[in-house]
């Protein structure tokens, strides 16, 4: 049977919410004395009751009728290879803890407050315990580790937050607080480790990938049909965060293993949570992971974005003008206000660098939204017309990303589409471009990553070591659209380079990145010094990549060809020194 039944969930939903039972019953249109009885356990008199008081609390009604009816979850397997139930009881209240083990090796999930029967089982079954891993630090779940350690000195994992909660504190030589996303091995088993506050400051919950089958130990973060009790209640909306963007949106088949109650999946938990805001309708028949997406205000996603673009289109339309000045002595702003006409001669660059940049974030934004993962418009940001208008542009991601395939898609997509728009626009820039005799005057030139050299020899043909490119507005787009590509794709923290990276290698993208620090740093030395600036900017956003949901996910072999094709751009666009005083 379900761990909560009708008044459970009411009662929850209720005092999450810090709302009286007056306040709810004047809201759904039924007297003190009905609603109490709802929450007491009593059959509703009237079946237009549970609706009702079901819009009052912003619930959704028909999975709560479907648990007056009896619903429960569809059958689940009675065992698993690597997992076994152990079941304890605390003043007549069931509770269940879990074995799992591999190879020999073993980790608790809880204790069942049965902590005989754990070890019965590691006895019986001949098994070295790596770890106690609790979801949380009520006693139900947690009692009993002192008598476990007795016979089995091992880390006892918890949630920080949860500390004061324990009866008995463990020594700081045993006790480990993990941090999202850590893993730990059981024989040949990755358990990771996945912070779900809510139930309790600290809960945890611990997904097994490699068990045949994908399995999440919940604790009391997920009921069937439910939620555990937000404690405190200020939790409540925590809570319902946690369940909504860290359990519900692992793969539909994975198999929810609850501290209390039936083991459930989630799938069932989309079709058949009574939580309304836990799940946007379209999730109820997704096979994908998926978000669901608040209506931001129209201001962020709409006018603000708009707002920006069009002054980068005219900060960038001053800039390219300005290109054409043949007066040093003449700024910017001298330069336009003289005769506003000339801001026209800008098109060509501002057209062919926003074209890239916009189809970059494009590219971002469309598989952000084939993920469904919820993104904000592209956020242009305008810049100094001394030189290119504009210091890029950003997507703004209201939900953490999914999992490899989404985090590897999003990244990737947008290098890859401005890409393939700077290559055209560089084959263009090249054909308009003049051949010159090299200058003696001391001035900048561009640095020529691979991909230029070999498109200005297709194009234009071999060059005397007497000639140089004057590169027309168009061709200079075009380099720098490649130069952004270039910075994009290293692999270091949240840049597009990062998130395949992380997508690719997990874990190694930060030894990576942190190998590449030194060599940009030497670049910085032998030659351009902006170099130094870039590695602060990316050091203060951090080198390492954050964890994602569902890291496990095969990438397939598309989107490995599509990782080398994005490391092949990385090595084509790169230039160590990409401006260079003569």
């Amino acid at each position: 049977m379900l761990e909560d039944d009708l008044s459970d969930i009411l009662k929850k939903a209720r005092t999450g919410q810090q709302r009286s039972v007056a306040d709810v019953a004047r809201a759904s249109g039924l007297s003190e004395g009905e609603l109490t009885e709802l929450e007491r356990g009593r059959t509703p008199r009237h079946r237009e009751q549970v609706p009702a008081v079901a819009q009052a609390l912003g619930l959704k009604a028909e999975p709560l009728e479907q648990v007056v009816d009896g619903w429960t979850p569809q059958a689940l397997p009675a065992s698993m290879v690597h997992v076994e139930t152990v079941l304890g009881s605390i003043g007549g209240y069931e509770v269940k803890g879990y074995v799992v083990h591999d190879r020999g090796e073993a980790i608790l999930i809880d204790t069942a407050y049965n902590a005989p029967a754990m070890l019965d089982i590691l006895a019986r079954r001949n098994l070295r315990l790596r770890a106690i891993c609790l979801t949380h630090g009520h006693s139900d779940h947690a009692e009993g580790i002192e008598t476990i350690l007795l016979a089995n000195p091992v880390p006892i994992y918890l949630g920080p937050g949860d500390l004061d909660l324990l009866d008995w504190r463990p020594s700081q030589e045993v006790l480990s607080l993990p941090r999202d996303g850590e893993t730990l091995q059981v024989g040949g088993l990755t358990v990771r480790f996945m912070t779900t506050p809510g139930h309790t400051p600290g809960g945890i919950c611990y997904r097994l990938e490699q068990a045949g089958r994908p399995i999440c130990f919940v604790g009391d973060t997920l009921f069937a049909g439910s939620i555990g009790r937000s404690n405190p209640a200020g939790l409540y909306q925590t809570h319902l965060d946690s369940v909504r963007r860290r359990v519900l949106t692992l793969s539909p088949d994975t198999l929810l293993f609850p501290g209390h109650g039936p083991a459930t999946t989630v799938r069932e938990e989309r079709l058949h949570r009574s939580s309304g805001d836990l799940i946007h309708a379209s999730f109820e028949h997704s096979e994908e992971d998926e978000w669901d997406e608040e209506d931001p205000p129209i201001f962020s996603s709409l006018i603000l974005p708009g707002l920006l673009f069009l002054l980068t289109v005219f900060t960038v339309l001053w800039a390219g003008a300005y290109q054409t000045n043949t007066n040093p002595l003449v700024g910017p702003w001298n330069f336009l206000v003289e005769d506003l006409r000339v801001l026209w001669r800008g098109i060509p660059f501002a057209a062919t660098l926003l074209g890239i940049l916009v189809t970059h974030e494009l590219g971002h934004y469309v598989l952000s939204r084939l993920h469904g993962v919820p993104t904000s418009l592209p956020l242009f940001v305008p810049g100094l017309p001394h030189f290119v208008g504009t210091f890029g542009a950003i997507i703004r991601m209201r939900a953490p990303l999914t999992d490899r395939r989404a985090l590897f898609d999003i990244g990737v997509a947008g290098p890859i589409a401005g890409f393939v728009v700077a290559v055209i626009a560089l084959v263009v820039g090249l054909r308009l471009s003049t051949v010159v005799p090299i200058q003696t005057s001391y001035g900048l030139h561009l640095g020529e990553p691979l991909l230029l050299q070999f498109v200005s020899w297709l194009v234009i043909g071999p060059l005397g070591p007497t000639a140089d490119v004057v590169l027309h507005p168009i061709g200079f787009a075009a380099w720098f659209g490649l130069f952004i590509t270039s910075l994009n794709l290293l692999p270091i923290g949240q840049l597009d380079g990062g998130h395949v990276a992380y997508a690719l290698w997990g874990a190694r993208q930060r030894s990576v990145a942190v190998a590449l620090v030194p060599v940009l740093m030497l670049f910085g030395w032998l030659g351009w010094k902006g170099w130094f600036l870039w590695v602060g900017l990316v050091g203060m956003m951090g080198l390492a990549h954050p964890p994602i949901l569902n890291p496990e996910r095969e990438l397939g072999g598309t989107r490995l060809l599509m990782g080398w094709i994005a490391l092949a751009i990385f090595a084509l666009t790169f230039s160590w020194e990409p401006f260079v005083l003569r």
